[in-house]
């Protein structure tokens, strides 16, 4: 019995992934529209003990103050399909977590199919004994940009959205931040600094006027023939 569930399962996620396959890449192997990436980014921080779900199903744990920014991996797919949760905790820690469904608290849809809206950062996010800030780039960076924590290159090989968290704000001088880095080949890298960002040799995010991302952020997507964006061309 064991061993037929077993094999029940296993047929059943091959036969997913080749349902995903056939959708992302076409029957004659042809890409239709990956990568085609869109990230919404929550306004609202959810409280420790929040009731958040991947689709209603995978509990998602809350224990402390958390920025949430959900990423859909393929906005063309109707049912199951590979998504990802970007999850900053107010005591300075950062999960990617793997989902297959749109986001769902307390039983009801959360971010996706909401109306478009503006998220201001930067979003505060504190503890009994500290805080941190979390901001946002608003607009797409590419390969012809160049990313500087001081003096040290990120390097930018794709079309990019970037947060970035000071996890230390009243500091001065060099201490510890954060790169969260979202691309359109739907990989999440985070990169460990010591400065401020610097982009194409001037400073952004830190000690700026607050700035607008747009949610869903959808500047990722690719030009024609493939994205969402362009699905009626």
């Amino acid at each position: 019995m064991i061993r037929n569930r077993y094999s029940i399962w296993t047929l059943a996620i091959a036969a997913l992934m080749l349902v995903l396959t056939v959708t992302a890449y076409g029957s004659e192997g042809k890409r239709l529209f990956l990568p085609s990436v869109i990230v919404y980014t929550s306004e609202y921080l959810l409280p420790a003990g929040t009731n958040l779900t991947d689709g209603g199903i995978t509990p998602i744990e809350i224990t402390d103050l958390t920025f949430l920014a959900w990423v859909d991996l393929m906005p063309l797919a109707d049912f199951a399909h590979p998504t990802l949760y970007i999850l900053i905790a107010a005591d300075g820690q950062i999960r990617v977590e793997k989902g297959w469904w749109p986001p769902e608290i307390d039983g009801e849809l959360f971010l996706y199919g909401w109306e478009p809206s503006y998220v201001e950062f930067p979003l505060v996010l504190r503890t009994a004994e500290d805080y941190l800030k979390v901001y946002a780039y608003p607009e797409a960076l590419d390969s012809k940009d160049e990313l500087l924590d001081y003096d040290d290159p990120i390097v930018i090989t794709d079309t990019t959205l970037l947060y970035w968290v000071d996890p230390d704000p009243d500091a001065d001088f060099s201490h510890p931040s954060i790169y969260i880095l979202v691309s359109a080949e739907g990989v999440v890298r985070i990169e460990h600094g010591d400065w401020w960002p610097e982009l194409n040799g001037e400073r952004i995010l830190y000690a700026e006027p607050p700035t607008l991302l747009e949610s869903p952020f959808e500047e990722l997507i690719p030009e024609p023939p493939y994205g969402r964006r362009h699905e009626d061309d």
